[in-house]
């Protein structure tokens, strides 16, 4: 109780807090955390260590604390949440369970940063777009396919950052190499919809990696908090390039080149190796992407 009473002398010293006070606004419906801070006074790194002291001295819940960072990560505002990390990592770690909040709220931080790069970088100007309509001035241009190639932009400059690649091989990883033999098919992706669109450009790929005498080619997925389990079981399998044109010519022969009747689902992909994976994925159809209704996954020769 004294030391209660000696806490709270201090953060009134301090903040000018009258504590039983802040505490009621904190409880009260109709106040957010924002109006809290202007009704006292106090910045986000202020705001997030009184709410510290009182969860140390336990006059509110850690949990209190852990919502205003979710609510900067949900915000998007990611260095306050930075911040308010950093604030309780130096004055509360010894609270009982806080490191392991502590390292669930670093993990949030990291999965939000990686969408917000993703999205920006998909928000850039894509060079392999810019220069297939000086090319091919007016030729129409899936909005699928276009999205597409942004992420397959995107693989690129990874691929080039972290990864040696033999020069032959790297002409066919850009979506450029392939753009140059969509004009062939552009009239055929005016009927599409994006699910048949996705899947023909995809296609448009596995010929040219056959055509360069290409034998397998691997699907690879983009990794963040957006991307569906069954596109992060599949990625890495590896298929036979023969094989999936092969069925591919199959499937045109009955009139439904590559059409999606439905996706897989978890339990068709988890717990298998890379060839059962393989062998799932030829069997059914689903040899090229898309595997969901968010699928952003790309082929790439190997």
């Amino acid at each position: 109780m004294l030391k209660n009473k000696r806490f709270e002398t201090q953060l009134n010293k301090k903040f000018k807090i009258p504590v039983q006070k802040f505490i009621e606004d904190l409880n009260d419906s109709q106040l957010s955390d924002q109006n809290v801070m202007e009704k006292y006074g106090l910045d986000h790194r202020q705001m997030v260590f009184v709410l510290g002291k009182l969860a140390e001295s336990r006059r509110i819940s850690f949990k209190r604390v852990v919502l205003i960072i979710r609510e900067y990560l949900d915000g998007g505002e990611l260095i306050k949440a930075e911040i308010c990390l950093k604030i309780i990592k130096k004055y509360f770690a010894g609270i009982w369970g806080v490191q392991a909040i502590v390292k669930g709220l670093e993990q949030d931080l990291l999965s939000v940063k990686c969408r917000t790069a993703f999205k920006q970088k998909m928000d850039e100007k894509s060079k392999s777009l810019e220069h297939f309509r000086l090319e091919y001035p007016g030729t129409f241009l899936h909005p699928a396919v276009e999205s597409s190639i942004k992420v397959l932009d995107y693989y690129m400059d990874k691929i080039l950052e972290k990864e040696r690649v033999d020069t032959n091989i790297l002409k066919l990883l850009d979506a450029q190499s392939r753009l140059k033999i969509y004009p062939k098919y552009a009239h055929r992706f005016a009927k599409f919809d994006p699910i048949e669109a996705t899947r023909f450009w995809h296609y448009i790929s596995l010929k040219l990696f056959a055509q360069e005498k290409i034998s397998h080619f691997m699907i690879r997925g983009v990794m963040d908090p957006d991307t569906r389990d069954v596109c992060m079981h599949l990625d890495g399998t590896r298929l036979s390039v023969n094989e999936a044109m092969l069925k591919a010519v199959e499937e045109n022969m009955s009139g439904k080149l590559l059409t999606v009747t439905y996706f897989p689902v978890l339990m068709d992909v988890e717990d298998f190796s890379m060839e059962h994976k393989a062998n799932v994925l030829m069997e059914n159809g689903w040899y090229l992407p898309p595997f969901c209704e968010n699928c952003r996954c790309q082929i790439f020769p190997c």
